[in-house]
């Protein structure tokens, strides 16, 4: 699927790198899930549907997939397709941090910097 996503050795084309990233899904492919989630989110391939991205997030998450905690943070954080919550918000940028997503432990680095997002300023 990331081939036809960004157009890798074959035309881009975000319909057929949706079917692929079903396909991996199904077979429990935790980059897959996510990637299929991205899809659902912006709406490329596929029609728009942040609940459904949402829900896949949390399956990769809990299929250990690190870029899925920092975007389901994000989520979190602002409130998109969820109900805000900056606790659980923080709470997953930090296990991505721990797990070692950059995104997350940049997001949580400047949360604690500013003292924003639900974190007491602490650098």
């Amino acid at each position: 699927g990331d081939a036809y996503a960004t157009g890798f050795g074959c035309s881009k084309s975000f319909s057929i790198a949706v079917e692929f990233y079903k396909r991996a899904h199904r077979m429990g492919d935790s980059s897959a899930t996510f990637a299929l989630g991205r899809c659902l989110h912006s709406g490329s391939g596929i029609a728009k549907n942040i609940p459904r991205a949402v829900a896949l997030y949390r399956a990769a998450v809990n299929m250990g997939e690190v870029e899925a905690m920092h975007t389901l943070g994000f989520c979190y954080q602002y409130g998109i397709g969820v109900q805000k919550d900056l606790r659980k918000g923080l709470n997953l940028w930090r296990e991505g941090a721990r797990c070692g997503c950059g995104n997350a432990a940049f997001n949580l680095a400047y949360a604690y910097d500013c003292g924003e997002n639900g974190a007491e300023r602490n650098i």
